[in-house]
């Protein structure tokens, strides 16, 4: 019986041990392990602020939406990106209008993480908001919206904007556009994608 010994670990004040600890913990997927987790979400080194974090995403108890939520306002990046991580793989929608508000976040990989954590959420809202997203000034930004988008819980809601990145001026962006639509899996996806291999 792993699961309680590594528990303890989580508070040992060694910090490379309650890293492992958290890790080894979203392996074996016991919830018992929550309440420690979501303690550690208050730990002043952020490597272990976010390996618990992501250790919560994994064990998938809603316990942790609230805390997560909290921690969205974390104030190292990293942290915020594991934060917005778990909390798409919790799959929750009172995370979304939290999730979209972090996406203006000025940092890149709070972006990222935002925007792949979103593509979990059935909402009309997340594809506007994604839809939106495409017309960032970043194209590595764009490249990672057009993923989401090609994996959004609605297919049909992404099928617009993934044509219409198909014509974005930067080439990875439209390849990932067109990737995107490849990924929709309907039928609608396949006109605009042999009229862009046509072009």
């Amino acid at each position: 019986e792993a699961v309680l010994p590594l528990c303890q670990a989580l508070s040992t004040e060694d910090s490379g041990v309650e890293v492992e600890a958290c890790r080894a913990l979203a392996i074996l997927n016991d919830r018992r392990a929550v309440p420690h987790l979501i303690a550690l979400l208050k730990h002043e080194d952020l490597a272990v602020r976010g390996y618990a974090a992501l250790a919560l995403g994994k064990l998938g108890d809603e316990r942790a939406v609230n805390p997560l939520l909290y921690l969205l306002q974390d104030a190292e990046l990293n942290v915020r990106a594991s934060a917005a991580e778990s909390l798409g793989m919790l799959g929750k929608p009172i995370a979304v209008d939290y999730l979209i508000a972090a996406l203006d976040t000025g940092d890149f990989n709070v972006r990222i993480a935002v925007a792949s954590s979103l593509r979990r959420f059935d909402s009309a809202q997340v594809a506007q908001r994604l839809a939106q997203a495409l017309g960032h000034q970043s194209p590595r930004f764009r490249k990672a919206v057009a993923f989401a988008l090609g994996r959004l819980q609605s297919p049909a809601a992404a099928l617009a904007p993934l044509t219409a990145a198909l014509a974005d001026a930067d080439e990875g962006v439209a390849k990932h556009a067109a990737f995107g639509l490849a990924e929709l899996g309907i039928p609608q996806a396949v006109a605009p994608l042999v009229k862009a291999l046509q072009d």
